[in-house]
Protein backbone atom coordinates (compact mmCIF):
# COMPACT_ATOMS: atom_id res chain seq x y z
CA UNK A 1 0.00 0.00 0.00
CA UNK A 2 1.17 3.50 -0.08
CA UNK A 3 2.43 5.38 2.70
CA UNK A 4 -0.60 7.72 2.80
CA UNK A 5 -3.07 4.56 2.82
CA UNK A 6 -0.17 2.58 5.57
CA UNK A 7 -0.75 5.38 7.69
CA UNK A 8 -5.04 5.62 7.68
CA UNK A 9 -4.94 1.95 8.34
CA UNK A 10 -2.86 2.55 11.62
CA UNK A 11 -5.00 5.04 12.72
CA UNK A 12 -8.52 3.22 11.52
CA UNK A 13 -6.92 -0.12 13.72
CA UNK A 14 -5.36 2.01 16.49
CA UNK A 15 -8.38 0.87 19.25
CA UNK A 16 -7.54 -3.24 18.09
CA UNK A 17 -3.56 -2.70 18.77
CA UNK A 18 -3.46 -1.10 21.87
CA UNK A 19 -0.33 -1.53 23.84
CA UNK A 20 3.12 -1.79 21.52
CA UNK A 21 2.94 -1.91 17.82
CA UNK A 22 5.97 -1.78 15.02
CA UNK A 23 5.70 -1.11 11.44
CA UNK A 24 8.26 -2.43 8.89
CA UNK A 25 8.30 -0.51 6.22
CA UNK A 26 11.08 -1.83 3.47
CA UNK A 27 12.85 0.33 0.53
CA UNK A 28 11.32 3.40 1.03
CA UNK A 29 12.30 6.09 -1.81
CA UNK A 30 10.70 8.96 -1.31
CA UNK A 31 11.37 10.72 2.69
CA UNK A 32 8.96 13.22 1.51
CA UNK A 33 5.87 11.07 1.71
CA UNK A 34 7.28 9.27 4.43
CA UNK A 35 7.59 13.09 6.68
CA UNK A 36 4.35 13.72 5.49
CA UNK A 37 2.22 10.68 6.52
CA UNK A 38 4.31 8.14 8.80
CA UNK A 39 5.23 10.78 11.06
CA UNK A 40 2.17 11.64 12.96
CA UNK A 41 1.38 8.16 14.19
CA UNK A 42 -0.28 7.12 17.35
CA UNK A 43 2.70 7.01 20.19
CA UNK A 44 2.04 3.77 20.81
CA UNK A 45 3.46 2.82 17.25
CA UNK A 46 7.10 2.65 16.65
CA UNK A 47 8.52 2.44 12.93
CA UNK A 48 11.32 0.49 11.09
CA UNK A 49 12.17 1.49 7.47
CA UNK A 50 15.09 0.41 5.23
CA UNK A 51 16.17 3.00 2.24
CA UNK A 52 18.87 3.63 0.51
CA UNK A 53 18.64 7.01 1.21
CA UNK A 54 19.35 9.06 4.99
CA UNK A 55 16.26 10.08 6.48
CA UNK A 56 17.77 13.07 8.96
CA UNK A 57 14.43 13.00 11.16
CA UNK A 58 15.20 9.51 12.18
CA UNK A 59 18.21 7.29 14.15
CA UNK A 60 20.48 5.78 11.21
CA UNK A 61 21.40 2.32 12.01
CA UNK A 62 24.28 1.52 8.84
CA UNK A 63 23.56 -1.99 7.78
CA UNK A 64 26.84 -3.47 6.60
CA UNK A 65 27.72 -6.09 3.37
CA UNK A 66 26.07 -9.15 4.29
CA UNK A 67 28.47 -11.41 6.08
CA UNK A 68 29.48 -14.44 3.71
CA UNK A 69 27.61 -16.97 5.71
CA UNK A 70 24.51 -14.86 6.23
CA UNK A 71 24.59 -14.42 2.72
CA UNK A 72 24.38 -18.47 1.86
CA UNK A 73 21.83 -18.88 4.48
CA UNK A 74 19.48 -16.07 2.32
CA UNK A 75 20.49 -17.77 -1.23
CA UNK A 76 20.01 -21.62 0.21
CA UNK A 77 16.69 -20.25 1.85
CA UNK A 78 14.78 -19.47 -1.91
CA UNK A 79 17.32 -22.36 -3.69
CA UNK A 80 16.80 -26.07 -2.75
CA UNK A 81 18.58 -28.08 -5.29
CA UNK A 82 21.56 -29.90 -4.72
CA UNK A 83 23.47 -29.61 -8.31
CA UNK A 84 26.43 -27.01 -7.83
CA UNK A 85 25.94 -26.03 -4.12
CA UNK A 86 29.75 -25.98 -3.78
CA UNK A 87 30.13 -23.08 -6.26
CA UNK A 88 27.31 -20.90 -4.31
CA UNK A 89 29.94 -19.03 -2.16
CA UNK A 90 32.35 -18.40 -5.43
CA UNK A 91 28.45 -16.93 -6.94
CA UNK A 92 28.07 -14.75 -3.81
CA UNK A 93 31.26 -13.17 -4.21
CA UNK A 94 30.70 -12.67 -7.60
CA UNK A 95 27.64 -10.08 -7.19
CA UNK A 96 29.37 -8.99 -3.89
CA UNK A 97 26.92 -10.13 -1.35
CA UNK A 98 24.01 -7.58 -2.68
CA UNK A 99 20.88 -8.70 -0.46
CA UNK A 100 18.27 -8.51 -3.02
CA UNK A 101 20.72 -9.64 -5.60
CA UNK A 102 20.60 -12.78 -3.81
CA UNK A 103 17.12 -13.11 -3.33
CA UNK A 104 16.31 -12.46 -6.86
CA UNK A 105 18.59 -14.68 -8.10
CA UNK A 106 18.05 -17.65 -6.02
CA UNK A 107 14.44 -17.39 -6.66
CA UNK A 108 15.16 -17.28 -10.21
CA UNK A 109 17.49 -20.11 -9.87
CA UNK A 110 15.01 -22.20 -7.69
CA UNK A 111 12.01 -21.60 -10.60
CA UNK A 112 14.25 -22.48 -14.19
CA UNK A 113 14.88 -26.12 -13.81
CA UNK A 114 17.19 -25.57 -16.94
CA UNK A 115 19.45 -23.60 -14.60
CA UNK A 116 21.69 -24.06 -11.56
CA UNK A 117 24.66 -22.31 -9.74
CA UNK A 118 27.34 -23.88 -11.92
CA UNK A 119 25.02 -22.46 -15.47
CA UNK A 120 24.40 -18.91 -13.62
CA UNK A 121 27.62 -18.00 -12.18
CA UNK A 122 29.06 -18.77 -15.80
CA UNK A 123 26.37 -16.49 -17.50
CA UNK A 124 26.96 -14.02 -14.55
CA UNK A 125 30.87 -14.14 -15.74
CA UNK A 126 29.93 -13.84 -19.24
CA UNK A 127 27.26 -10.95 -19.32
CA UNK A 128 26.75 -9.77 -16.17
CA UNK A 129 23.53 -9.61 -14.11
CA UNK A 130 22.11 -7.07 -15.94
CA UNK A 131 23.04 -8.87 -19.03
CA UNK A 132 21.62 -12.29 -17.26
CA UNK A 133 18.97 -14.07 -20.48
CA UNK A 134 18.22 -16.83 -18.57
CA UNK A 135 15.43 -14.98 -16.18
CA UNK A 136 12.10 -16.09 -15.00
CA UNK A 137 9.31 -14.07 -13.29
CA UNK A 138 9.56 -14.10 -9.80
CA UNK A 139 7.62 -12.62 -6.47
CA UNK A 140 9.57 -9.80 -4.83
CA UNK A 141 7.75 -7.85 -1.49
CA UNK A 142 10.57 -4.86 -2.46
CA UNK A 143 7.84 -2.95 -4.30
CA UNK A 144 3.88 -3.39 -4.59
CA UNK A 145 3.81 -2.12 -7.92
CA UNK A 146 5.83 -4.89 -9.80
CA UNK A 147 4.81 -7.92 -7.21
CA UNK A 148 6.79 -10.12 -10.26
CA UNK A 149 10.15 -9.55 -11.69
CA UNK A 150 13.00 -10.38 -13.46
CA UNK A 151 16.47 -9.92 -11.98
CA UNK A 152 17.87 -8.16 -14.99
CA UNK A 153 15.35 -5.73 -15.38
CA UNK A 154 14.70 -4.78 -12.21
CA UNK A 155 17.58 -3.85 -11.06
CA UNK A 156 18.43 -1.59 -13.77
CA UNK A 157 14.59 0.13 -12.69
CA UNK A 158 15.34 -0.15 -9.07
CA UNK A 159 18.64 2.40 -9.89
CA UNK A 160 17.93 5.56 -11.13
CA UNK A 161 20.59 7.83 -12.28
CA UNK A 162 18.20 10.37 -12.75
CA UNK A 163 18.57 11.45 -9.46
CA UNK A 164 21.85 12.51 -9.47
CA UNK A 165 23.53 15.82 -10.18
CA UNK A 166 26.25 15.74 -12.65
CA UNK A 167 29.49 16.15 -10.24
CA UNK A 168 27.48 12.91 -8.75
CA UNK A 169 27.34 10.92 -11.99
CA UNK A 170 30.24 11.45 -13.16
CA UNK A 171 31.89 10.08 -10.02
CA UNK A 172 30.13 7.24 -9.68
CA UNK A 173 30.44 6.40 -13.07
CA UNK A 174 34.38 6.35 -12.39
CA UNK A 175 33.47 4.18 -9.35
CA UNK A 176 31.95 1.42 -11.02
CA UNK A 177 35.33 1.09 -13.29
CA UNK A 178 37.44 0.71 -9.70
CA UNK A 179 38.00 -3.07 -8.23
CA UNK A 180 35.22 -3.44 -5.70
CA UNK A 181 37.72 -3.27 -2.45
CA UNK A 182 37.62 -0.81 0.51
CA UNK A 183 39.64 2.31 -0.42
CA UNK A 184 40.13 5.79 1.50
CA UNK A 185 39.30 9.07 0.71
CA UNK A 186 43.37 9.90 -0.47
CA UNK A 187 43.47 6.66 -2.96
CA UNK A 188 40.20 7.72 -4.38
CA UNK A 189 41.69 11.29 -4.83
CA UNK A 190 44.89 9.45 -6.04
CA UNK A 191 43.83 7.24 -8.40
CA UNK A 192 41.10 9.38 -10.02
CA UNK A 193 43.83 12.49 -9.96
CA UNK A 194 42.20 14.98 -8.47
CA UNK A 195 44.16 18.30 -7.69
CA UNK A 196 43.89 20.10 -4.44
CA UNK A 197 41.45 22.27 -5.99
CA UNK A 198 38.97 20.21 -6.68
CA UNK A 199 38.88 17.99 -3.51
CA UNK A 200 36.33 19.54 -1.54
CA UNK A 201 34.26 18.81 -5.21
CA UNK A 202 35.10 15.49 -4.19
CA UNK A 203 34.48 14.98 -1.05
CA UNK A 204 30.63 16.85 -1.23
CA UNK A 205 30.08 14.15 -4.16
CA UNK A 206 31.40 11.23 -2.67
CA UNK A 207 29.57 11.87 1.10
CA UNK A 208 26.40 12.31 -1.33
CA UNK A 209 26.48 9.14 -2.65
CA UNK A 210 26.89 7.88 0.50
CA UNK A 211 23.86 9.82 2.19
CA UNK A 212 22.05 8.47 -1.27
CA UNK A 213 23.31 4.65 -0.36
CA UNK A 214 25.00 4.71 -3.54
CA UNK A 215 28.50 3.76 -1.69
CA UNK A 216 29.07 2.31 1.26
CA UNK A 217 31.36 3.97 4.06
CA UNK A 218 32.77 2.72 7.07
CA UNK A 219 35.53 2.64 9.76
CA UNK A 220 38.56 0.28 9.13
CA UNK A 221 41.67 1.29 11.82
CA UNK A 222 40.83 4.83 12.15
CA UNK A 223 40.19 5.54 8.96
CA UNK A 224 37.27 5.91 6.89
CA UNK A 225 36.87 3.78 3.76
CA UNK A 226 34.26 4.09 0.75
CA UNK A 227 33.04 0.69 -0.95
CA UNK A 228 30.40 0.51 -3.89
CA UNK A 229 28.76 -2.83 -4.55
CA UNK A 230 29.47 -4.27 -7.79
CA UNK A 231 25.56 -4.89 -8.73
CA UNK A 232 25.83 -0.89 -8.10
CA UNK A 233 28.91 -0.99 -10.32
CA UNK A 234 27.19 -2.57 -13.14
CA UNK A 235 24.51 -1.30 -13.66
CA UNK A 236 26.21 2.35 -13.74
CA UNK A 237 28.55 0.54 -16.11
CA UNK A 238 25.59 -1.01 -18.31
CA UNK A 239 23.37 2.10 -18.77
CA UNK A 240 26.47 4.49 -19.48
CA UNK A 241 28.43 2.07 -21.36
CA UNK A 242 32.42 2.64 -22.30
CA UNK A 243 32.84 7.12 -22.28
CA UNK A 244 36.63 7.19 -22.64
CA UNK A 245 36.50 10.83 -22.01
CA UNK A 246 35.29 10.42 -18.79
CA UNK A 247 38.01 7.76 -18.18
CA UNK A 248 41.24 9.27 -19.18
CA UNK A 249 41.75 10.38 -15.35
CA UNK A 250 41.37 7.00 -13.71
CA UNK A 251 43.65 5.73 -16.49
CA UNK A 252 46.28 8.32 -15.91
CA UNK A 253 45.61 7.34 -12.07
CA UNK A 254 46.48 3.70 -12.46
CA UNK A 255 49.37 3.87 -14.79
CA UNK A 256 50.90 6.22 -11.90
CA UNK A 257 49.95 3.72 -9.52
CA UNK A 258 51.48 1.20 -10.97
CA UNK A 259 54.78 2.85 -12.66
CA UNK A 260 57.88 1.27 -11.36
CA UNK A 261 60.95 2.70 -11.07
CA UNK A 262 63.23 -0.34 -10.50
CA UNK A 263 65.77 1.62 -8.90
CA UNK A 264 64.06 3.82 -6.23
CA UNK A 265 60.63 1.49 -5.56
CA UNK A 266 59.81 -1.88 -3.99
CA UNK A 267 57.63 -3.53 -6.55
CA UNK A 268 55.78 -5.34 -3.62
CA UNK A 269 54.58 -2.09 -2.39
CA UNK A 270 52.83 -1.50 -5.78
CA UNK A 271 51.01 -4.89 -5.64
CA UNK A 272 48.09 -3.66 -4.08
CA UNK A 273 47.25 -1.72 -7.11
CA UNK A 274 47.01 -5.03 -9.44
CA UNK A 275 43.44 -5.90 -8.53
CA UNK A 276 42.68 -2.09 -9.67
CA UNK A 277 44.32 -2.46 -13.13
CA UNK A 278 42.74 -5.85 -14.08
CA UNK A 279 39.25 -5.09 -12.98
CA UNK A 280 39.21 -2.30 -14.96
CA UNK A 281 40.57 -3.91 -17.50
CA UNK A 282 38.44 -6.67 -17.26
CA UNK A 283 35.01 -3.90 -17.80
CA UNK A 284 36.56 -2.75 -20.87
CA UNK A 285 37.25 -5.73 -22.74
CA UNK A 286 39.55 -5.55 -25.96
CA UNK A 287 39.39 -1.49 -26.29
CA UNK A 288 42.71 -0.57 -26.59
CA UNK A 289 44.85 2.46 -27.57
CA UNK A 290 47.85 4.07 -26.49
CA UNK A 291 46.98 4.79 -22.63
CA UNK A 292 45.61 1.35 -22.31
CA UNK A 293 48.95 -0.09 -23.62
CA UNK A 294 51.56 1.70 -21.20
CA UNK A 295 48.84 0.62 -18.48
CA UNK A 296 49.17 -2.95 -19.52
CA UNK A 297 52.98 -2.75 -19.86
CA UNK A 298 53.17 -1.35 -16.18
CA UNK A 299 51.04 -4.13 -14.95
CA UNK A 300 52.90 -6.91 -16.54
CA UNK A 301 56.18 -4.88 -15.01
CA UNK A 302 54.10 -5.97 -11.51
CA UNK A 303 53.71 -9.45 -12.47
CA UNK A 304 57.39 -9.97 -13.64
CA UNK A 305 58.44 -9.42 -10.26
CA UNK A 306 55.52 -10.77 -8.35
CA UNK A 307 55.94 -14.00 -10.61
CA UNK A 308 53.16 -14.45 -12.85
CA UNK A 309 54.71 -14.51 -16.22
CA UNK A 310 52.32 -15.64 -17.95
CA UNK A 311 50.15 -13.14 -17.35
CA UNK A 312 53.19 -10.68 -18.35
CA UNK A 313 53.90 -12.47 -21.77
CA UNK A 314 50.07 -12.27 -22.74
CA UNK A 315 50.01 -8.50 -21.52
CA UNK A 316 53.23 -7.79 -23.43
CA UNK A 317 52.27 -9.46 -26.56
CA UNK A 318 49.03 -7.42 -26.22
CA UNK A 319 50.90 -3.97 -26.20
CA UNK A 320 53.89 -5.04 -28.55
CA UNK A 321 51.05 -6.43 -31.21
CA UNK A 322 49.49 -2.42 -31.20
CA UNK A 323 52.37 -0.70 -30.95
CA UNK A 324 54.11 -2.10 -34.01
CA UNK A 325 50.93 -1.63 -36.15
CA UNK A 326 50.77 1.98 -34.31
CA UNK A 327 54.26 3.17 -34.66
CA UNK A 328 56.26 0.41 -36.58
CA UNK A 329 58.79 -2.45 -35.68
CA UNK A 330 61.66 0.22 -35.49
CA UNK A 331 59.96 2.44 -32.72
CA UNK A 332 61.93 2.81 -29.66
CA UNK A 333 58.82 1.85 -27.43
CA UNK A 334 58.52 -1.27 -29.29
CA UNK A 335 62.41 -2.35 -28.35
CA UNK A 336 61.51 -1.62 -24.84
CA UNK A 337 58.63 -4.22 -24.54
CA UNK A 338 60.38 -6.75 -26.55
CA UNK A 339 63.07 -6.66 -23.91
CA UNK A 340 60.53 -6.97 -20.75
CA UNK A 341 59.08 -9.78 -23.06
CA UNK A 342 62.19 -10.91 -23.29
CA UNK A 343 62.38 -10.91 -19.91
CA UNK A 344 59.18 -12.96 -19.05
CA UNK A 345 60.05 -15.73 -21.20
CA UNK A 346 63.00 -16.06 -19.87
CA UNK A 347 61.49 -16.78 -16.72
CA UNK A 348 59.38 -19.37 -18.06
CA UNK A 349 62.57 -21.06 -19.59
CA UNK A 350 61.87 -19.86 -23.00
CA UNK A 351 65.54 -18.30 -23.10
CA UNK A 352 65.99 -19.24 -27.45
CA UNK A 353 63.09 -17.00 -27.65
CA UNK A 354 64.35 -14.28 -25.23
CA UNK A 355 67.73 -14.42 -27.11
CA UNK A 356 66.23 -13.54 -30.18
CA UNK A 357 64.09 -10.94 -28.75
CA UNK A 358 66.82 -8.82 -27.07
CA UNK A 359 69.18 -9.52 -29.82
CA UNK A 360 66.66 -7.52 -31.77
CA UNK A 361 65.92 -4.79 -29.35
CA UNK A 362 69.29 -4.42 -29.38
CA UNK A 363 69.67 -3.96 -32.97
CA UNK A 364 67.14 -1.43 -32.58
CA UNK A 365 68.31 0.30 -29.54
CA UNK A 366 71.62 0.95 -31.13
CA UNK A 367 70.50 1.79 -34.66
CA UNK A 368 67.90 4.87 -32.85
CA UNK A 369 71.02 5.50 -29.96
CA UNK A 370 74.30 4.04 -30.99
CA UNK A 371 76.42 2.38 -29.31
CA UNK A 372 76.54 4.23 -26.25
CA UNK A 373 73.07 5.04 -24.68
CA UNK A 374 71.19 3.88 -21.26
CA UNK A 375 68.77 1.59 -23.51
CA UNK A 376 71.46 -0.06 -25.19
CA UNK A 377 73.24 -0.81 -21.95
CA UNK A 378 69.71 -1.91 -20.31
CA UNK A 379 69.26 -4.26 -23.37
CA UNK A 380 73.07 -5.16 -23.09
CA UNK A 381 72.63 -6.56 -19.10
CA UNK A 382 69.38 -8.29 -19.95
CA UNK A 383 71.17 -10.03 -23.03
CA UNK A 384 73.85 -10.79 -20.64
CA UNK A 385 71.47 -12.70 -18.08
CA UNK A 386 70.26 -14.55 -21.06
CA UNK A 387 73.08 -15.76 -22.32
CA UNK A 388 73.65 -16.59 -18.47
CA UNK A 389 71.05 -19.15 -18.53
CA UNK A 390 71.94 -20.69 -22.12
CA UNK A 391 75.25 -21.59 -20.68
CA UNK A 392 76.90 -18.74 -22.57
CA UNK A 393 79.19 -17.70 -20.12
CA UNK A 394 81.97 -15.87 -21.77
CA UNK A 395 79.75 -14.13 -23.56
CA UNK A 396 77.62 -13.06 -20.53
CA UNK A 397 80.36 -11.71 -18.73
CA UNK A 398 81.86 -9.19 -21.49
CA UNK A 399 78.30 -7.95 -22.08
CA UNK A 400 77.80 -7.59 -18.01
CA UNK A 401 81.14 -5.99 -17.42
CA UNK A 402 80.75 -3.61 -19.85
CA UNK A 403 77.45 -3.09 -18.34
CA UNK A 404 78.69 -2.47 -14.76
CA UNK A 405 81.93 -0.28 -16.56
CA UNK A 406 79.16 2.35 -18.29
CA UNK A 407 76.72 2.54 -14.98
CA UNK A 408 79.96 3.39 -12.78
CA UNK A 409 81.42 6.06 -14.43
CA UNK A 410 77.86 7.85 -15.42
CA UNK A 411 75.50 7.44 -11.82
CA UNK A 412 79.07 6.41 -9.55
CA UNK A 413 79.73 2.97 -7.45
CA UNK A 414 77.38 3.34 -5.02
CA UNK A 415 74.18 3.85 -7.39
CA UNK A 416 71.10 1.16 -7.24
CA UNK A 417 71.78 0.09 -11.08
CA UNK A 418 75.33 -0.49 -10.12
CA UNK A 419 73.96 -3.02 -7.35
CA UNK A 420 72.55 -4.57 -9.68
CA UNK A 421 75.02 -4.96 -12.37
CA UNK A 422 77.55 -6.29 -9.16
CA UNK A 423 74.84 -8.68 -8.55
CA UNK A 424 74.19 -10.03 -12.68
CA UNK A 425 78.59 -10.33 -12.94
CA UNK A 426 78.32 -12.17 -9.50
CA UNK A 427 76.22 -14.82 -11.26
CA UNK A 428 77.98 -15.17 -14.20
CA UNK A 429 81.72 -15.51 -12.34
CA UNK A 430 80.04 -17.98 -10.39
CA UNK A 431 78.91 -19.75 -13.49
CA UNK A 432 82.41 -19.68 -14.73
CA UNK A 433 83.76 -21.18 -11.69
CA UNK A 434 84.94 -18.25 -9.94
CA UNK A 435 83.82 -17.91 -6.84
CA UNK A 436 86.22 -15.72 -5.22
CA UNK A 437 85.39 -12.61 -7.59
CA UNK A 438 81.53 -13.87 -7.40
CA UNK A 439 81.65 -13.99 -4.00
CA UNK A 440 83.32 -10.31 -3.68
CA UNK A 441 80.68 -8.95 -5.55
CA UNK A 442 77.64 -10.52 -4.34
CA UNK A 443 79.04 -8.89 -1.02
CA UNK A 444 79.44 -5.42 -2.16
CA UNK A 445 75.66 -6.04 -3.69
CA UNK A 446 74.12 -6.99 -0.98
CA UNK A 447 76.19 -3.67 0.84
CA UNK A 448 74.77 -1.06 -1.58
CA UNK A 449 71.19 -2.58 -1.96
CA UNK A 450 70.51 -2.78 2.24
CA UNK A 451 72.08 0.87 2.08
CA UNK A 452 69.78 1.84 -1.03
CA UNK A 453 66.58 -0.04 -0.09
CA UNK A 454 66.61 -1.12 3.37
CA UNK A 455 67.04 -4.38 4.84
CA UNK A 456 63.62 -5.78 3.80
CA UNK A 457 63.55 -4.96 0.38
CA UNK A 458 63.03 -7.62 -2.27
CA UNK A 459 66.62 -6.98 -4.01
CA UNK A 460 68.01 -7.81 -0.71
CA UNK A 461 66.21 -10.97 -0.19
CA UNK A 462 67.48 -11.73 -4.34
CA UNK A 463 71.22 -10.86 -3.51
CA UNK A 464 71.44 -13.17 -0.24
CA UNK A 465 70.22 -15.92 -2.66
CA UNK A 466 72.67 -15.23 -4.84
CA UNK A 467 74.83 -14.76 -2.32
CA UNK A 468 73.94 -18.41 -0.56
CA UNK A 469 74.51 -20.10 -3.57
CA UNK A 470 78.55 -19.02 -3.66
CA UNK A 471 78.74 -20.02 -0.06
CA UNK A 472 77.34 -23.43 -1.17
CA UNK A 473 80.21 -23.58 -3.56
CA UNK A 474 83.13 -22.77 -1.68
CA UNK A 475 81.89 -25.38 0.92
CA UNK A 476 80.85 -22.62 3.40
CA UNK A 477 77.47 -24.30 4.30
CA UNK A 478 76.84 -22.34 7.59
CA UNK A 479 76.99 -19.02 5.71
CA UNK A 480 74.92 -20.24 2.95
CA UNK A 481 72.04 -21.43 5.22
CA UNK A 482 72.36 -18.07 7.36
CA UNK A 483 71.97 -16.35 3.83
CA UNK A 484 68.86 -18.34 2.72
CA UNK A 485 67.13 -17.96 6.11
CA UNK A 486 67.40 -13.98 5.62
CA UNK A 487 66.13 -13.72 2.33
CA UNK A 488 63.38 -16.24 3.56
CA UNK A 489 62.09 -14.12 6.14
CA UNK A 490 62.35 -11.10 3.72
CA UNK A 491 60.21 -12.66 1.38
CA UNK A 492 57.57 -13.54 4.23
CA UNK A 493 57.71 -10.13 5.16
CA UNK A 494 56.71 -9.17 2.40
CA UNK A 495 53.96 -11.53 1.41
CA UNK A 496 55.40 -14.28 -0.52
CA UNK A 497 54.25 -17.76 0.32
CA UNK A 498 55.59 -21.51 -0.46
CA UNK A 499 53.71 -21.02 -3.59
CA UNK A 500 56.16 -18.43 -4.68
CA UNK A 501 59.03 -18.82 -6.74
CA UNK A 502 61.06 -16.81 -4.43
CA UNK A 503 60.68 -18.85 -1.34
CA UNK A 504 60.62 -22.04 -3.69
CA UNK A 505 64.17 -21.21 -4.66
CA UNK A 506 65.83 -20.54 -1.66
CA UNK A 507 64.01 -24.18 -0.29
CA UNK A 508 65.67 -25.89 -3.15
CA UNK A 509 69.15 -24.32 -1.96
CA UNK A 510 68.38 -25.26 1.70
CA UNK A 511 67.58 -28.92 0.98
CA UNK A 512 70.45 -29.23 -1.12
CA UNK A 513 72.58 -28.20 1.86
CA UNK A 514 70.78 -30.17 4.72
CA UNK A 515 70.88 -32.88 2.43
CA UNK A 516 75.33 -32.64 2.55
CA UNK A 517 74.94 -31.86 6.53
CA UNK A 518 73.02 -35.38 5.99
CA UNK A 519 69.94 -34.03 7.30
CA UNK A 520 67.68 -36.24 4.82
CA UNK A 521 64.42 -35.97 6.30
CA UNK A 522 64.63 -32.08 6.07
CA UNK A 523 66.06 -31.94 2.57
CA UNK A 524 62.96 -33.97 1.48
CA UNK A 525 60.38 -31.57 3.03
CA UNK A 526 62.26 -28.76 1.56
CA UNK A 527 62.81 -29.63 -1.59
CA UNK A 528 58.95 -31.31 -1.87
CA UNK A 529 57.95 -28.23 -1.25
CA UNK A 530 60.13 -26.70 -4.24
CA UNK A 531 59.02 -29.09 -6.67
CA UNK A 532 55.57 -28.61 -6.11
CA UNK A 533 55.29 -24.77 -6.15
CA UNK A 534 58.02 -24.45 -9.38
CA UNK A 535 56.23 -26.85 -10.75
CA UNK A 536 52.66 -24.99 -10.39
CA UNK A 537 54.16 -21.60 -11.48
CA UNK A 538 56.35 -22.70 -14.37
CA UNK A 539 54.46 -25.97 -15.54
CA UNK A 540 56.80 -29.61 -15.08
CA UNK A 541 59.32 -28.46 -18.48
CA UNK A 542 60.48 -25.86 -17.22
CA UNK A 543 64.36 -26.10 -16.30
CA UNK A 544 63.88 -25.00 -12.39
CA UNK A 545 61.97 -27.96 -12.17
CA UNK A 546 64.97 -29.67 -13.80
CA UNK A 547 67.09 -28.60 -11.35
CA UNK A 548 65.24 -29.42 -8.63
CA UNK A 549 64.72 -33.16 -9.73
CA UNK A 550 68.64 -33.06 -9.65
CA UNK A 551 68.71 -31.82 -6.20
CA UNK A 552 66.50 -34.53 -4.93
CA UNK A 553 68.17 -37.08 -6.95
CA UNK A 554 71.64 -35.94 -5.22
CA UNK A 555 69.37 -36.36 -1.32
CA UNK A 556 68.55 -40.12 -2.74
CA UNK A 557 72.36 -40.59 -3.98
CA UNK A 558 73.34 -39.65 -0.52
CA UNK A 559 71.04 -41.45 1.27
CA UNK A 560 72.94 -44.75 -1.13
CA UNK A 561 69.33 -45.07 -3.51
CA UNK A 562 71.40 -44.73 -6.60
CA UNK A 563 68.48 -46.44 -9.08
CA UNK A 564 66.23 -44.06 -7.63
CA UNK A 565 68.77 -41.39 -8.16
CA UNK A 566 69.30 -42.04 -11.78
CA UNK A 567 65.69 -42.35 -12.22
CA UNK A 568 64.99 -38.65 -11.46
CA UNK A 569 68.55 -37.48 -13.15
CA UNK A 570 66.55 -39.08 -16.35
CA UNK A 571 63.72 -37.33 -15.82
CA UNK A 572 65.71 -33.59 -15.18
CA UNK A 573 67.45 -34.55 -18.17
CA UNK A 574 64.98 -34.99 -20.44
CA UNK A 575 63.53 -31.52 -19.50
CA UNK A 576 67.24 -30.01 -20.31
CA UNK A 577 67.26 -31.56 -23.40
CA UNK A 578 64.17 -30.18 -24.40
CA UNK A 579 64.82 -26.46 -23.07
CA UNK A 580 68.39 -26.02 -23.68
CA UNK A 581 69.61 -28.61 -25.37
CA UNK A 582 72.32 -31.17 -25.57
CA UNK A 583 75.08 -28.53 -25.48
CA UNK A 584 74.18 -26.46 -22.12
CA UNK A 585 76.30 -26.89 -19.03
CA UNK A 586 73.53 -28.21 -17.64
CA UNK A 587 72.20 -31.12 -19.53
CA UNK A 588 76.15 -32.11 -19.40
CA UNK A 589 76.30 -32.06 -16.14
CA UNK A 590 73.57 -34.51 -15.36
CA UNK A 591 74.28 -36.53 -18.52
CA UNK A 592 77.53 -36.95 -16.47
CA UNK A 593 76.01 -37.82 -13.37
CA UNK A 594 73.99 -40.81 -14.35
CA UNK A 595 77.45 -42.15 -16.34
CA UNK A 596 78.89 -42.28 -13.27
CA UNK A 597 75.89 -43.00 -11.03
CA UNK A 598 74.28 -46.32 -13.37
CA UNK A 599 76.91 -48.76 -12.98
CA UNK A 600 77.37 -48.15 -9.07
Amino acid sequence: YPLRRQRQMCIRDRDRTKGKNLLVIDNIEDSADFRKNLTFLPKNWKIILSSRKKISILKTITIDVLPEEDAKTLFLKHYAKGHGIDQVDELLKFIGYHTLAIELLAKTLAKKESLDVPRALHELKTNGLTGFTRTALVDTLHNPQTAQVKINEYLAVLYDLATLTTVETALLYQLAFLSPNFITFADIKGILQIDDKKEEELDVGLNSLVENGWVNKYIEEQNYVYYINPVIQEVVRKKKGIIWGNLRGLVQGLKSRLALDIYLDNPIDKFPWIDYAEYFLEQIKDRQNGEIALLKSNLAKLYIYQGNFRRAVTLLDHVLTFEIEEFGDEDPTVAVHRSHLAVAFSELGDFKKAKFLLEKALASDEKTFGDVHDRVIASKGNLGNVLIELGQYQEATVLLEEVLKYDIEKHGASHSKTSGDLFNLSIAYRKSGNDEESLKLSLEALRLDKKNHGRDHLYVANTYVGLAKTYKHLGQLEEAINCLEEAENIYFKNGFDDNSSYVATCKSDMASIYAKKRNFPKAHSLINIAIESDAETFGNQHPKVAAQYSVVARIFELEGNYPKSVELLRIALQILENAVGMNHPDTIQVLTEIERLKDI
